[in-house]
């Protein structure tokens, strides 16, 4: 397990995580993706908005102010495919959870241990789809600039820096999962997928500047 460094300052939130109570590690870990999102979705907004008109947007009553509605609206946008969604809400809700439930929670409470035992199964599946996800949101850009993209994006991710859970640091980005991980590993590897599709979509978005024409059959629906 290793969780990809965006950013240097990255470090100190990541070894909080990994040193807080269950509890504290579902809220910490939720609250870093959702502030990841709302960095990840500004890049597909007006350039030239201004902080008054995100603020009304995304903070206070806001309709993109909670975590459920942002990641509704990075569907949306088209930075992640509807399973994606479904397992940044399933973070959500633990998150949600861990913050508001007045009873003890933690990796070991049998409701934990039955969402996260399915996660097993579905993770990289999840991963997988985002992937083809990115795939497409390059390849849509045009053949010539899809393939540039694609070389910028192989050479980012040879850049890239990974922290393990002891604080080494490591070039590239790992994946993969023990068939005998815990439920709290199980839930660090789902943060760390999440995270790390943020970053890469991030890059080849922020690189480029990628628009994506409508989907397929949108037009008829208008």
């Amino acid at each position: 397990m290793a969780w990809v460094l965006q950013e240097e300052s990255d470090k100190e939130i990541i070894a909080e995580i990994a040193k807080q109570s269950d509890r504290g590690a579902m809220v910490i870990a939720g609250s870093f993706i959702e502030t990841r999102l709302i960095n990840l979705i500004y890049l597909r907004l007006d350039p030239d908005a201004t902080t008054d008109e995100l603020g009304k947007m995304f903070k206070g009553s806001g309709a993109a102010a909670t975590f459920s509605a942002k990641i509704d609206l990075g569907k949306l946008l088209q930075l992640y495919p509807a399973s994606f969604a479904q397992l940044l809400h399933k973070v959500r809700l633990m998150r949600n959870d861990a913050a508001h439930e007045t009873t003890p929670i933690s990796f070991e409470t049998p409701s934990v241990i039955a969402r996260c035992e399915h996660w097993k199964t579905i993770l990289m599946p999840v991963f997988s789809d985002a992937a083809a996800h990115h795939f497409r949101m390059i390849s849509l850009d045009g053949r010539r600039r899809g393939m540039v993209a694609l070389e910028e994006a192989a050479h980012h991710m040879e850049s890239t820096k990974s922290m393990l859970d002891d604080g080494t640091v490591l070039p590239g980005a790992s994946a993969g999962i023990s068939v005998d991980a815990s439920t709290r590993d199980i839930f660090m590897f789902a943060v760390q997928g999440i995270l790390q599709h943020f970053h890469q979509t991030q890059s080849v978005v922020r690189s480029f500047g990628i628009v994506l024409p409508p989907l397929p059959g949108r037009s008829e629906r208008q």
